[in-house]
């Protein structure tokens, strides 16, 4: 127990608490990888990291197929949406129709403007799910 104090959670008083459970040594482990990679990490990967810690985090990926509710969500979406949570590319860097230059992540496609479904079909698909 001393060293998983010292190793892992510095900051967690074992001698406060005599109820010690799996479940809350396995919280304090998560939230010291998570801090650890938070301080490491870029700008990007911070907000990807942060973004896959919120609420409804998920809330996409348990969304039932059911075509006359309009919730069929096309395989491109799926495979777009996974690639940037996971943080692997998506596609190879390539010319926006605004004349940037997108990156193999599809960042620059979030914030084109020259885009013009991709607001419309986020809050639809917002209001469908929520």
């Amino acid at each position: 127990m001393e060293d998983f104090k010292n190793q892992q959670c510095p900051d967690f008083n074992i001698e406060s608490d005599t109820s010690l459970t799996q479940r809350h040594l396995n919280e304090e482990e998560s939230i010291s990888q998570s801090n650890d990679l938070l301080s490491h990490a870029n700008q990007v990967d911070s907000a990807r990291l942060l973004a896959t810690a919120s609420p409804h985090r998920g809330a996409w990926l348990s969304v039932l197929p059911i075509e006359c509710l309009s919730l069929l969500v096309p395989d491109d979406a799926v495979r777009i949406g996974v690639t940037l949570r996971l943080g692997v590319p998506v596609q190879q860097p390539h010319h926006s129709k605004c004349g940037g230059m997108t990156d193999k992540f599809g960042h620059h496609s979030l914030s084109c403007h020259h885009d013009p479904g991709r607001l419309p079909r986020h809050t639809a698909f917002n209001d469908i799910v929520y």
